[in-house]
């Protein structure tokens, strides 16, 4: 599968070199634009990090278990653009995006969307008590 378009752009400048394998696909990008915004990244893909002199041009990474297409996707996406526009995604794919950008390290992404769940819920809680009081809900006090 070719890489996405990023950005609403494709990649015109130099071919990626890296591919994320997850659960139904994989997205190719480049390896510089990874880990500067992820220190997991930066530990694993640079010359100094885990694997070393020996890491080919053409590296994959194994994300099958802990990401589907959308999940990576959003996070690269953000990688390359440096936003993230989590309202536009359900709370449990919220909930996805925050675990796996807390899993690279990307701190940026986690309070995102840690501040949306938060404002979210805080959002659903004042709606259930404005609702209640409207009633006459039986928690008023006498």
């Amino acid at each position: 599968m070719g890489p996405p378009a990023i950005c609403g752009r494709s990649y015109v400048h130099s071919p990626p070199d890296i591919s994320l394998r997850v659960k139904d696909g994989e997205i190719l990008c480049h390896r510089m634009i990874l880990f500067r915004w992820s220190p997991l990244f930066e530990m694993h893909l640079s010359y100094k990090g885990t694997w070393g002199v020996d890491m080919p041009q053409d590296l994959a990474l194994d994300f099958k278990e802990n990401a589907s297409y959308d999940i990576m996707e959003a996070i690269v996406n953000f990688c390359y653009c440096g936003d993230l526009h989590v309202s536009e995604f359900p709370r449990d794919k919220v909930l996805e995006i925050r675990r796996l950008a807390d899993y690279l390290c990307i701190d940026l992404i986690v309070h995102t969307c840690t501040g949306y769940l938060l404002k979210e819920d805080y959002s659903v809680c004042l709606e259930s008590f404005l609702e209640d009081c409207s009633a006459g809900g039986s928690n008023n006090r006498k």
